[in-house]
C-alpha cells in the first residue's frame, strides 16, 4: 500500500467518478480521471484541453468527453464559492493553529480536494466499489482508442501497467483511516514540492481531519450537484 501512496499523486479521484455517474460506461469512468492518471508519466503529458463530444461512439470518444467533463469540473470548482470559502476557513485554521505559514494555500488546497474524496467513500462505499468495477472492465484497446484521439506520448501498453496497478490497490477505500489520509497528504506534498509537515504539525492536521469533515459534510454533495447541472 505505500508504494501506491508513493506512486499517485493522489487526489479526488471519486470526486470526479461522482459527476454524471448515471452512465454505465466504463470508457467514460476512466476518461474523467485519466487527467490525473497520466501525472504518473510527469508534467508534460499534463491533459489541458478536451472535447465535449456530445454523443460519443465508441470508448475512444467515450474517454475523450470523460477528460472534457474531469477539467470542466476542475474549472467550476477552484471558481466556485464553495472552494473559496472552504479553503480560506483551512488556510486560516493552518496559520494560526500550526507552524505553515508560507504555502498554507496549497497545503489547503490539497486537503480541501482530498477530504471531497474521503466524504464520499464514507458516505456511499458503494461508490467506490462501482468506480474500481468500471475501471476493471477497460482494456488497452480502449486506451489506444483515446490516445488516437488525443496524441499523447505514452505508451497504451505502459498506461494499462499503471492503470492495473491503481485498480488492483483500491487504495480509496484507505481514506477513511486517518493515518492513511495523513500519509497520503504528505505524499502529495512531497511530489509537489512542498516542504514536508513538522511532527506537531501532523498531529495538527489530523484533528483537522475530524473538524473539517464535520464542517463539510453538509453541503458537499449539493456543490458536486451544482458542477454537475453544469457540465451536464
Amino acid at each position: 500500500m505505500l508504494l501506491i501512496f508513493s506512486l499517485f499523486r493522489i487526489m479526488n479521484y471519486l470526486s470526479h467518478y461522482y459527476i454524471l455517474r448515471e452512465y454505465d460506461e466504463p470508457a467514460f469512468a476512466l476518461g474523467k480521471i485519466i487527467p490525473d492518471l497520466l501525472r504518473v508519466f510527469g508534467p508534460q503529458h499534463k491533459v489541458r484541453k478536451a472535447r465535449n463530444i456530445e454523443a460519443p461512439d465508441g470508448p475512444g470518444e467515450w474517454m475523450m468527453k470523460g477528460a472534457f467533463v474531469h477539467l470542466e469540473s476542475d474549472r467550476l470548482f477552484h471558481r466556485s464559492d464553495y472552494f473559496e470559502t472552504e479553503s480560506q476557513h483551512l488556510k486560516e485554521a493552518m496559520r494560526t493553529g500550526s507552524s505553515i505559514r508560507k504555502y498554507s494555500y496549497f497545503y489547503a488546497h490539497i486537503f480541501l480536494e482530498m477530504l471531497l474524496d474521503r466524504l464520499l467513500v464514507k458516505k456511499y462505499p458503494e461508490l467506490g466499489l462501482h468506480f474500481y468495477e468500471d475501471l476493471e472492465r477497460i482494456e488497452e484497446s480502449d486506451v489506444q482508442a483515446f490516445f488516437e484521439l488525443k496524441p499523447i506520448a505514452v505508451d497504451a501498453g505502459a498506461f494499462m501497467q499503471v492503470l492495473q496497478c491503481f485498480r488492483q490497490s483500491r487504495y480509496l477505500f484507505e481514506y477513511v483511516h486517518d493515518s492513511c489520509f495523513l500519509y497520503a497528504f504528505t505524499r502529495i506534498l512531497h511530489q509537489s514540492g512542498l516542504p514536508p509537515l513538522s511532527l506537531e504539525d501532523r498531529d495538527f492536521m489530523i484533528e483537522q481531519i475530524q473538524k473539517s469533515e464535520e464542517r463539510l459534510e453538509g453541503e458537499f454533495l449539493l456543490m458536486l450537484r451544482d458542477i454537475e447541472v453544469s457540465v451536464r
